[in-house]
């Protein structure tokens, strides 16, 4: 499975396009950030996910959760995705205007907010251990400008 997460007018076909409101084409009107969502992907089903403009939007607090939403988000992806899995997300840059201008934003993103789920990183950087229960391995990150 191919999952598209909160892609609005951007519709991939091919993909399983999920978002919270059906004004643009989807397949699954669901909001992401519940766990009724996730509860209908299997484990280990998988193989790629791509969530544009969507991380930032996250809220620290969720109803349903004690942890970060953040953290939750990952762990849920984590669990339905396979060994191999790729996964890419864009994301406003967190000195640009784009990332405090947008009201909707809940926090900033950075290459090394990614890094917290990775265990390898995590371990030799100067992160504190959270407990998290995912462990990506990032393999690559890529930078682009866009007006």
């Amino acid at each position: 499975m191919k999952l598209h997460l909160a892609g609005g007018q951007k519709y991939k076909e091919g993909w399983t396009n999920v978002d919270w409101t059906d004004r643009h084409r989807v397949d699954i009107k669901a909001n992401i950030l519940r766990p009724e969502f996730w509860a209908t992907i299997a484990t280990d089903s998988v193989d790629q996910v791509l969530a544009e403009h969507f991380i930032e939007h996250i809220p620290h607090e969720l109803r349903h959760t004690d942890k970060d939403g953040l953290i939750w988000f990952f762990e849920e992806l984590y669990r339905v995705c396979r060994d191999g899995a790729t996964l890419e997300f864009a994301f406003p840059h967190f000195q640009g205007s784009w990332a405090y201008g947008d009201p909707t934003h809940c926090r900033f993103v950075q290459a090394m907010t990614l890094r917290y789920f990775d265990r390898v990183q995590a371990k030799h950087g100067p992160m504190p251990d959270y407990g998290l229960n995912c462990d990506f391995s990032i393999k690559d990150m890529n930078y682009f400008l866009s007006v």
